[in-house]
């Protein structure tokens, strides 16, 4: 074996030592006469230095001349043999009865491999380490969870042909890889090490909390068949783990939470008593404590840690749990702000695809996607002008991406003077259904609406089940046989598509519903148009609809979430009657106008709108989470 300052030393040849003491057991005699009186002389050797190990003292280096004393010797190789038994050390013993000098020579074959870990996770294998590596380290690792990989020098002292291999024992999490070759916890592989003596690196990442044993291993082939050797570190990943706290059956959209390792989300609500808050925890596994650091990445942006709002704290690992329960929430900043009450961290100003972090302080971190309606605080952040459709939807007519632009903005408004404010004190409603209908007197005729003073809605998308779709209508008795067929296509295609998954399903989809909508608005004979339904989710009993402040309910038929876009000259975003309190449905039997087609909606955390025709219902949660955990 070719020794390292760090490796233990081993003992390969115990030598006889008929002479070096009087004991009978190291003097056997021959015919009752002593065999030799005469000492072992060692002669030197070829590729090895050697040795004196006496039995009650320290080690001496061994030169040519008799053994000093009671001991052991051993060898050490200078360089890995080049072939078999290449290596030597030569002893004597002079037996003056008969008389002869007789000769001993042991040949030896050196290899060896060896493994030096990161032991202070500096990112090399330096003098750093010394400290922690002795003569006699116990072969541990300690790694955190989670974070970069670390390397682990292989000291590589094999010249003899032969497969090397790599082998992880343990979870999956835990990761190996030498050049193009990964090896993963419960796998081995060969890797291709040149021939000794070389210094190689293997790198080492554990995406979880866990325990794995790497074997660094050669076995000979050829000329060197049946030369082995091998060496073993053991590992310990430590790491930072968010878990969900609790459930929510009550949402109509579900899951809320999903802690799959690598792909984490949860979803951002708006400040209560809009929405009840989702919560989650964090655990250290491996370790009982530490000290905490939460961070965010927007983007593309480089990670920056979350400032405290008012009066900081200090968040710990106290028994492997962090000190407070963590929730997010829309807000107006133009950065993520930290809060803490009653043990609960409030993190505030969070948008689509923010990723959170938590980083304990020696290293190990978890991260969870940020899934988000687009607010009106989001759409400060982005800019109204950067507001857009889906590049899959470029070849939508201009007018058609202006209206669906124009009034997700005039929903979202919340401004002292916005357009919607005024409507709400006109005593003339324009139908949901019909341009020419309108409804007069409207103010003493429906005492029960128009009485909340509110945006006509608080967000985009499907968490909350807000205001996640509209409808593309025309005012026609029947569906004229163009636009029939391609709303067939159009349904077919979404039949086809639904087993597919998000990606899928808009890729499919995207170019007939263009089609549809485009071939809608030319129609030569008929108005086309847009309608908004808002504040979908009902939370206390069918068809009732609960205001964003919990104090009053917004009926189905209120002007305020029912806002169409008429496709004529002038045309602009409008509050709207469907000819019932109770009842949203614009459409009366075969009488016009017709409903063409549903179409959901969501914006990406790039700020761009995805619409999803037909049934894309199912669709709307999946895109908003593989939008937030990057996945395009």
């Amino acid at each position: 074996m070719v020794d390292h300052w760090h490796h233990d030393e081993k003992t390969f040849k115990w030598f006889d030592h008929c002479g070096c003491c009087a004991c009978p057991e190291h003097n056997p005699t021959a015919a009752g006469e002593p065999q030799s009186p005469e000492p072992v002389v060692y002669e030197g050797a070829a590729g090895l230095t050697a040795a004196f190990r006496p039995f009650d003292g320290a080690p001496i280096p061994l030169a040519a001349g008799p053994l000093p004393g009671p001991g052991v010797v051993a060898v050490t190789g200078l360089t890995p043999s080049a072939a078999p038994y290449d290596r030597s050390a030569r002893f004597s013993r002079h037996i003056p009865s008969v008389p002869t000098t007789f000769y001993e020579v042991d040949r030896f074959t050196v290899l060896s491999l060896d493994l030096q870990p990161d032991v202070d996770l500096s990112g090399s294998v330096d003098a750093g380490d010394a400290a922690a590596l002795a003569a006699e380290w116990d072969r541990k690792w300690l790694i955190p969870a989670g974070t970069n990989a670390f390397p682990l020098k292989g000291f590589n002292d094999v010249a003899l042909p032969g497969v090397y291999t790599i082998a992880l024992a343990g979870p999956s999490n835990v990761v190996a890889r030498y050049g193009n070759v990964t090896v993963r916890g419960g796998e081995s592989n060969a890797v291709a090490f040149p021939p000794g003596s070389t210094l190689e690196t293997v790198l080492v990442q554990a995406d979880g909390p866990g325990e794995a044993a790497l074997t660094l291993s050669f076995q000979g082939t050829g000329a060197a068949a049946g030369f082995e050797c091998e060496t073993q570190v053991e590992i310990k990943a430590w790491g930072v783990d968010i878990v969900s706290t609790g459930e929510y059956p009550g949402y109509a959209i579900s899951p809320l939470f999903d802690g799959t390792t690598g792909k984490k989300w949860v979803v951002a609500t708006f400040p209560e008593p809009r929405q009840a808050s989702v919560a989650w925890n964090v655990r250290l596994v491996g370790k009982r404590s530490g000290t905490a650091l939460l961070k965010y990445q927007r983007g593309t942006e480089p990670e920056e840690e979350i400032q405290w709002s008012g009066p900081s704290a200090e968040l710990c690992f106290e028994d492997g749990l962090l000190s407070a329960s963590i929730r997010l929430n829309d807000g107006p900043g133009t950065a993520p702000s930290l809060a803490l009450s009653s043990g609960v961290v409030t993190i505030s100003g969070v948008q689509q695809g923010d990723r959170i972090i938590v980083e304990e302080t020696s290293g190990a971190r978890d991260e969870i996607a940020v899934v988000k309606n687009f607010g009106w605080n989001d759409l400060q952040r982005l800019g109204v002008g950067n507001l857009r459709i889906h590049t899959d939807f470029d070849a939508l007519f201009p007018e058609i991406k202006n209206a669906i632009i124009e009034t997700v903005l005039f929903c979202l408004d919340v401004s002292p003077l916005r357009d919607q404010k005024h409507q709400l004190t006109n005593d003339v409603f324009q139908s949901t259904g019909m341009y020419a209908v309108s409804y007069t007197n409207f103010q003493s005729d429906h005492p029960g609406l128009l009485l909340l003073d509110i945006p006509s809605t608080r967000s985009i998308g499907i968490f909350p089940l807000d205001c996640d779709h509209f409808h593309l209508g025309l005012e026609a008795a029947d569906i004229p046989p163009t636009l029939a067929g391609k709303k067939t296509d159009l349904m077919n295609a979404v039949s086809s598509a639904l087993t597919g998954g998000y990606p899928n399903f808009r890729t499919v989809t995207a170019g007939l519903l263009t089609d549809l909508m485009n071939s809608a608005h030319a129609d030569p004979l008929h108005i086309s148009f847009l309608v908004f339904h808002t504040y979908e989710h009902n939370s206390a009993f069918p068809l009732a609809y609960l205001s964003p402040d919990a104090t009053a309910y917004l009926l189905p038929g209120d002007p305020i979430r029912n806002v169409r876009w008429s496709f004529i000259t002038n045309a602009s975003p409008l509050l709207t009657y469907p000819g019932q309190e109770h009842d949203a449905t614009w459409t009366n039997s075969n009488d016009p106008p017709v409903d063409l087609c549903q179409i959901q909606l969501f914006v990406t955390r790039k700020g761009e709108i995805v619409l999803l025709g037909g049934d894309g219902y199912g669709f709307v949660a999946d895109g908003q989470v593989s939008d937030a955990l990057r996945e395009e």
